[in-house]
């Protein structure tokens, strides 16, 4: 149950952690020839967060945590526990919160490694990625 929670809320966070970098994204591409430190620092947050969310649904799934939904449907005690961790995945729920996991990490990554780049294709790329980034999260059932 500790973890359901723990997952859920940091999954929460996350989306909410979703919009500041999204207003600093529009704020930037109006502004300066150099990229905020702000949207990088809430990204690097947002990471974490998805991070421990993710977490979360493995050691639901390593202690079966019945209480949640997708533990309760995706899994039973008498499996071993390779088997448990590969069925955080293996699901409809886990596999887009997985996916939503690699987003995340590629969303940082690109920010600290194209400095170099142009700001306004930087901030158009981190546009469009956060787009679709909103709208899985705000349909995702995982907790």
């Amino acid at each position: 149950m500790l973890y359901s929670s723990l997952g859920y809320y940091a999954l929460t966070f996350g989306l909410a952690i979703s919009f500041p970098i999204y207003f600093f994204s529009i704020k930037n591409f109006k502004n300066d020839k150099i990229l905020d430190k702000k949207i990088i620092n809430f990204s690097f947050i947002q990471l974490i967060l998805v991070i421990v969310s993710f977490l979360g649904l493995v050691l639901s799934f390593i202690n079966s945590d019945f209480s949640n939904e997708t533990v309760f449907n995706n899994s039973h005690t008498t499996k071993p526990i390779f088997y448990k961790i590969s069925g955080t995945w293996g699901n409809h729920e886990g596999s887009l919160l997985l996916w939503l996991l690699v987003l995340t990490l590629f969303i940082f990554i690109f920010l600290v490694k194209t400095k170099s780049l142009p700001k306004k294709y930087i901030i158009n790329q981190l546009l469009i990625i956060m787009e679709v980034s909103l709208l899985k999260k705000e349909n995702e059932s995982i907790f």
